[in-house]
């Protein structure tokens, strides 16, 4: 089996069993000892029926904005006036532990770019995007698992070309990655470069 099909047969795996009815759940706010709560499952017919007799509370706000001071513009009992009224209260409770030597590829959008960058001057192993590395963190953002899956596919199948760049108004764009660019050449570098991280990072992860 090669390489990213086991990548994508594990992700599946993990995804099918995140989609399990004894896994779909909430967490109650405590320690991670204490038991979950099933998530509970609503017909559409019965949601919309709930949205309109919950009164205002149902809304998250239903005024206009007071000039630059948004927050007027909900009113007490409404969704955003138990947020803005105070700072809201937020629980996290981890549902995993890193050990202290894992190696770290973060896949997606602007928030895996967040992570990359706390673990990165946290002086932990990166091995995606580094804000050290030669090319913007924009180019790593990805909005769908497909186009995840595509960047491993090209570093450890080929299959990209050059052909996807094309010219966007006054800009050049690649539909397989992200990002605007001011030249062809320049899409087609930045390109590449995310590729080969993805390989090299793949056969260090594989081989290692």
């Amino acid at each position: 089996m090669k390489l990213i099909d086991r990548i994508a047969t594990r992700w599946l795996q993990k995804r099918h069993l995140l989609d399990a009815p004894d896994n779909r759940s909430t967490g109650d706010g405590g320690d991670a000892g204490h038991a979950r709560k099933p998530m509970p499952h609503f017909a559409s017919r019965t949601a919309v029926k709930t949205l309109t007799s919950a009164g205002s509370a149902a809304r998250w706000l239903s005024g206009k904005p007071v000039g630059d001071e948004g927050w007027e513009a909900f009113f007490p009992g409404e969704g955003a006036d138990r947020v803005y009224r105070d700072s809201p209260s937020i629980t996290l409770a981890p549902k995993f532990r890193l050990p202290s030597k894992a190696s770290i590829f973060a896949a997606g959008s602007c928030f895996a770019r967040e992570i990359e960058w706390a673990l990165f001057h946290a002086g932990k192993p990166v091995l995606s995007w580094t804000p050290d590395f030669p090319s913007s963190g924009n180019d790593f953002h990805r909005y769908t698992t497909h186009a995840i899956i595509n960047d491993f596919i090209f570093a450890l199948e080929g299959g990209w070309s050059e052909e996807n760049v094309v010219q966007a108004g006054k800009r050049f764009v690649d539909y397989s990655g992200h990002g605007g660019f001011d030249s062809r050449e320049e899409a087609i570098a930045a390109r590449r470069l995310v590729i080969e991280q993805h390989r090299t990072s793949s056969m260090r992860t594989c081989c290692s």
